[in-house]
Order: C-alpha cells, then sequence, then structure tokens
C-alpha cells in the first residue's frame, strides 16, 4: 500500500470517527462500534487500534483529551485480550478474569490515594489557618473523599474488565 493510500485510509477514519463523536460522546468501544455501523461495514475497527487515531485527531486540535484518563484502563484490558482468550480456554472463570482487571487497576489506584492523601495532608496543614468550622484533618471530609475516589476509580476499572469477561475464547485464540 503506497503512503498516498495510507493517507487517505486514516484521513477517512478520522472524518468518520469526528462524525461518531458529533452524535453523542462515547469511548472507544462505542467509536468502534458506531465506526463500523457509519461505514456500512467498510471498517472493521478494534477498540484498541483507535488509539493512534484519536491521538492524531487531538494533536491536530479536533478532539479534547478527556479520552485519555478511562482510555488507558480500557487499552490495558484490550491489549491482554489475547491473555484473557487463553486463560478462560484454560479454565479461567469470568470472576477470575474480572477479578485479575480490577486487581491490576485497584492496585494503582491505592499507590495513587496514597500519594494523594500525603499531599493533601501536607496542604491542609498549610492552609489550616483558612478554613472555617472544620479542621484540615477531619476525619468524616477524609474518609468522604476516600470513598468517593476509590468508588470512581472502582467503576473506571469494573466496566472494561467487564467488557472483557465478555471474550469468546475461541474467536481469541483463532485471531493469532
Amino acid at each position: 500500500m503506497t503512503e498516498q493510500n495510507t493517507d487517505v485510509i486514516q484521513g477517512t477514519l478520522d472524518l468518520l470517527i469526528l462524525k461518531t463523536l458529533s452524535l453523542e460522546p462515547m469511548h472507544g468501544f462505542g467509536i468502534a462500534r458506531r465506526v463500523e455501523q457509519v461505514s456500512r461495514g467498510v471498517f472493521k475497527v478494534n477498540p484498541g487500534s483507535l488509539l493512534t487515531a484519536l491521538q492524531r485527531l487531538e494533536r491536530a486540535g479536533w478532539l479534547d483529551a478527556e479520552w485519555k484518563n478511562t482510555e488507558n484502563s480500557r487499552r490495558s484490558v484490550a491489549e491482554r485480550i489475547h491473555e484473557i482468550g487463553v486463560r478462560m480456554a484454560l479454565g479461567a472463570t469470568r470472576n477470575d478474569i474480572l477479578t485479575m482487571a480490577l486487581g491490576d487497576g485497584m492496585r494503582l489506584t491505592a499507590f495513587g490515594i496514597a500519594i494523594g492523601v500525603c499531599g493533601a495532608f501536607a496542604a491542609g496543614r498549610a492552609i489550616a489557618s483558612l478554613l472555617f468550622g472544620t479542621s484540615a484533618l477531619d476525619p468524616l471530609s477524609w474518609l468522604g473523599m476516600l470513598a468517593v475516589l476509590a468508588f470512581v476509580a472502582m467503576l473506571a476499572c469494573w466496566i472494561p474488565a467487564w467488557r472483557g469477561t465478555r471474550v469468546d475464547p475461541a474467536r481469541t485464540l483463532r485471531s493469532e
């Protein structure tokens, strides 16, 4: 394939992605399915292969960078689809796969929360004189903040992990 043909295909995919996102905001999996629908099956797109197109559109200024945050977790699961298929073919249950993917994401979350708590503790002591009606170390505020952060992170990890459990092992093994 010539470089010019590659540019035409990339440009067409970029336009399809932009048209898809103009209909409603969505993430990689939804974009891939909608691009296939809009192109009437001409483009077969894997969610993981959209990353370069999304980055190209972001660099050009056509997209906002909000997709990056949750896309990292999705990409982690998408890159491990073959591994997940092999594990399921060898007898792993959907619960095992969900636990594996959630464990990876929540370990990273725990590390981030630990660093954030240290920074918040230091910042809280620095601005303690500006706080009225509460202390910088109010346990209820701290527990509430930690609970909300942990819940949002768990949800952001659970959605791609759940999609990963719907992998058909036979189809995954045939694709390699």
